[in-house]
C-alpha cells in the first residue's frame, strides 16, 4: 500500500459511522493496510508481574476463575481491545492503573490481583511506552500508521459510547492475531500475540497488557 492509500483508508476509517458499520469490515481495512509494516515483537521476562482489578459489590468472591477474564457470554458491548462474546484477558503494570481502569468509586468493594507468568508470553510492543520499544519504524508508511494506531488507543471513550472500541479492537485484532509460529518469542500455531499500550486512566505511568490467551499466567 502506497503511503497515499494508507492516508485515505485512514481518512476513510475517521469518518466512520461506528454505530452502524460491520467490525469485520473495518479488521479488514486494517489488516490490508497493515501489509508490509514492521512488527515489534518482545518475549517479555518470567519475573514479570501484572495487575488485575475488579469491582463487586455483591457475594465475596473466592474462585481464582472469578479474577481472569470474563465468559464470553457476559462480554455483551465493544471493550478496547476485544469486540462482544470474545473477551481479553487486561492487567496493568501497576497497582494504580488497575484501579484507574475499573474507574473504582469510594464504597466500592473491589478485588486487586497480582499475576507474573510461568513462561515469558510473546507480546506486541509496537504501542508501548517501554524503552525497550524502538519507535522509529524505518519507513514514513510505518510511522504514519502506528501514529493513527497511537491516536485512537490514547482517546478516552466513554463506557456507555462501547461502539467507538470497534477502531480498537479490530486494530487489536490485527496487532495480535495472525503470526507465524516463532520459537524465539514463544508465537504458538494459534498465532496469537499480547498487546503493550500504554494507560489511558494514567497515561503518564506505566502501561497495560491485554492477551487473547493467558500464556501460563498464575495469580
Amino acid at each position: 500500500m502506497s503511503i497515499s492509500e494508507l492516508r485515505r483508508t485512514i481518512q476513510r476509517l475517521n469518518r466512520l459511522d461506528l454505530d452502524h458499520v460491520d467490525f469485520l469490515e473495518i479488521v479488514s481495512s486494517l489488516r490490508a493496510a497493515s501489509k508490509g509494516i514492521f512488527a515489534s515483537l518482545y518475549r517479555g521476562a518470567n519475573t514479570e508481574s501484572y495487575f488485575r482489578a475488579r469491582v463487586h459489590n455483591g457475594e465475596q468472591l473466592s474462585n481464582l476463575n472469578d479474577f481472569g477474564a470474563p465468559p464470553p457470554e457476559l462480554v455483551k458491548g465493544f471493550q478496547r481491545c476485544n469486540p462482544p462474546g470474545a473477551p481479553m484477558f487486561y492487567t496493568a503494570s501497576k497497582r494504580i492503573n488497575a484501579l484507574l481502569e475499573c474507574d473504582v468509586q469510594q464504597g466500592d468493594i473491589v478485588y486487586l490481583s497480582q499475576w507474573c507468568c510461568k513462561e515469558p508470553p510473546p507480546v506486541n510492543v509496537v504501542l508501548s511506552p517501554l524503552s525497550h520499544h524502538d519507535s522509529n519504524h524505518g519507513s514514513t508508511l510505518d510511522e504514519v500508521f502506528y501514529t493513527f494506531l497511537d491516536t485512537i488507543f490514547t482517546r478516552p471513550i466513554h463506557a456507555s459510547f462501547s461502539n467507538q472500541y470497534k477502531l480498537t479492537a479490530a486494530a487489536a485484532n490485527v496487532l495480535t492475531t495472525g503470526y507465524l509460529a516463532h520459537d524465539a518469542y514463544d508465537v504458538r500455531t494459534d498465532g496469537t500475540v499480547g498487546l503493550l499500550y500504554s494507560s489511558v486512566a494514567n497515561a503518564y505511568s506505566g502501561y497495560n497488557l491485554s492477551m487473547l490467551r493467558m500464556h501460563s499466567a498464575k495469580s
